[in-house]
């Protein structure tokens, strides 16, 4: 302590630590405080939107159209009794679509999820499915995965042309559940 009262240069020192310390402290503070700023004005500018479009009236017509798309759409969806059965019927379902095109094929269940979209409850069942296909049997499979058919989506596609003609394809399959 004696040395410290003495060492004017240690008075300088602790003086600068200090200030350091300070303006870290300072910074610190403005940084948190800018992002607290742009997330309150982000959820502004959010706000502003959903009210100008809760003001905007949509025509009765204009909703019965949507209505009956919607309504037509689910109509085409695959029906389940349940989760075990979508799943079964998603492994069957690639099995089908890829036998024409692909040999050696393996079907693999990756995942399932339940889907609520207001009152309608769906299962999203992703597979996988490993084989072998010639190069002139793509174009065949990407005909029928070109997207025209809701109950299902290719997740990621990957084929290695040459020595191994390997395929390998994740598909989402959708189903909607029969209880409704």
């Amino acid at each position: 302590m004696l040395e410290l009262q003495q060492n004017t240069r240690l008075h300088w020192l602790l003086l600068l630590i200090a200030v350091i310390l300070l303006l870290s402290l300072t910074k610190s503070l403005s940084d948190s405080s800018e992002e607290f700023a742009s997330d309150v004005q982000t959820k502004l500018q959010m706000l502003g939107r959903l009210q100008r479009a809760a003001d905007d009236e949509v025509p009765d017509t204009v909703m019965q159209e949507a209505i009956e798309s919607v309504e037509n759409i689910k109509q085409t969806i695959p029906v389940a009794q349940s989760v075990s059965v979508a799943e079964a019927e998603a492994l069957s379902a690639v099995s089908k679509l890829t036998n024409d095109f692909i040999t050696e094929g393996r079907a693999s269940l990756v995942g399932s999820s339940e889907l609520n979209f207001g009152s309608s409850r769906f299962w999203q069942v992703r597979v996988e499915y490993q084989g072998k296909m010639s190069q002139r049997s793509l174009f065949g499979l990407l005909t029928i995965m070109d997207g025209s058919k809701p109950a299902f989506r290719v997740i990621s596609f990957r084929y290695r042309p040459g020595r191994s003609d390997s395929i390998t394809v994740v598909l989402d399959f959708l189903y909607r559940n029969a209880q409704e």
